[in-house]
């Protein structure tokens, strides 16, 4: 009885084993899949990098009548590119025959993080607190990337914290806190999606060879 008990729990161990195993497979296969979409996050970086870097030459020359109009061409830029990048991996994935899962949650991600930045931005220029939405912005990058590192890739954990370090960095080094962010949102979106990408494309290249 004992005997058959210890052969039969064996067994179950085995298939529970084995049902791990399948489904570590199947998530590393579905973040093969998904594409990073670098172009948009580089173009991103930087446009970050001009528009905050143009923010404190304004600031300093007391020129705050030309802030908006300087960040409305350079954010439709970024709007427009991720917009295309979109449509296109959309597009690519639906021809395979799947979307994957995750890909849709790392969409969703986005979508609440940069609709928190929106809303309080707006609540920031009501307030006429100019500085606050700079750091608010990083902010929102770095929590939406340290989440796309912890779904899907750790090139994207890495940008977050970077960004993290940034904004501290900034908060000492107040004079010049515009600078910091805009390099550190640049190339927390820039190298981690070089990376990212390098990955993506080394991966498929694998995966053709061995079809």
């Amino acid at each position: 009885m004992n005997r058959e008990h210890s052969q039969d729990s064996g067994i179950e161990d085995k298939n529970v084993a084995e049902n791990l195993q399948f489904m570590r497979m199947a998530i590393q296969k579905t973040r093969r899949d998904i594409d990073p979409e670098a172009p948009a996050m580089i173009v991103w970086g930087i446009v970050n990098i001009v528009m905050y870097w143009s923010i404190y030459y304004l600031v300093m020359q007391e020129l705050y009548k030309w802030i908006f109009p300087m960040m409305v061409p350079l954010l439709s830029i970024g709007i427009c590119v991720t917009i295309f990048s979109g449509i296109r991996v959309s597009k690519r994935q639906k021809k395979a025959g799947y979307v994957p899962h995750l890909s849709q949650v790392i969409g969703y991600i986005w979508m609440i993080v940069l609709a928190h930045g929106a809303a309080w931005s707006a609540f920031g220029l009501f307030y006429d607190f100019f500085g606050g939405p700079g750091f608010l912005w990083a902010m929102v990058y770095s929590i939406g990337l340290a989440m796309m590192g912890i779904v899907y890739s750790k090139e994207w954990l890495w940008g977050g914290v970077g960004i993290f370090a940034g904004m501290v960095t900034a908060l000492i080094f107040k004079n010049y806190a515009y600078l910091i962010l805009g390099l550190s949102m640049g190339l927390g979106c820039i190298v981690p999606a070089i990376f990212a990408q390098r990955h993506y494309l080394m991966q498929r290249k694998q995966e053709n060879e061995n079809v």
